[in-house]
Parts: structure tokens; sequence; C-alpha cells
């Protein structure tokens, strides 16, 4: 196998790729991939990438995009867990903005 480009993408983005799949030709551990991505990551496209853009305008790095979406954070000490270990944090109003393209997504 050869990589032939890497970026980050959240765990929707990666159910998007696999989905297709045929389950005879997969390996085990990607078929548990599939249905754990499948069980909790089943979101409306549509409203999926709406989110995804608004998060991007914030000018969030991408694997901090990708983390939000990965977590989708219900309160202010989750969004500030995902960004810890960063130079940059969010502004309290940027916070509550996450906040509320999370709970947008997940409802």
């Amino acid at each position: 196998m050869r990589i032939l480009e890497e970026k980050e993408i959240s765990a929707y983005e990666t159910r998007e790729y696999i989905k297709d799949l045929n389950d005879e030709e997969i390996s085990f551990e990607q078929k548990i991939t599939k249905d754990f991505l499948n069980k909790y990551y089943n979101f409306d496209e549509k409203t999926f990438r709406e989110v995804k853009e608004s998060l991007e305008k914030m000018e969030l790095k991408p694997h901090q995009v990708a983390m939000i979406l990965n977590v989708l954070p219900d309160d202010e000490d989750q969004v500030k867990a995902i960004f810890a270990k960063e130079r940059n944090s969010p502004s309290e109003e940027q916070i509550k903005q996450i906040i509320e393209l999370c709970v947008k997504l997940k409802s």
C-alpha cells in the first residue's frame, strides 16, 4: 500500500469513504469500524457540510475541526479540553458557536 495523501478528516467523512465497501471484502477490524461509524456518525449530509464549513470559517486548523466533529462537545469544558494543548484557543463567543453547531448536527 502506498500513501498518496494525508489530511485530517472526521469520523463522518471516514464513514463516507467506507460505507460502500462490501463486508465480504474487508477485514474484521474494518467491518467493526464501519459498523461503529454507521451507528454513531449517521448525520444528515447537508447539515454536516454546513457545520463543517461554519467551523472552517472560524479559522480553526483542520485537525481542530476534525476533533470537534468527532467529539461533538456539549459544553464549554469539552470544547476547552479539545484545545488544551493548542497554542491558540477559541474566544468565549467562538466556544458558544461551536457548541451551537454541534447541537445542530446532533439534532
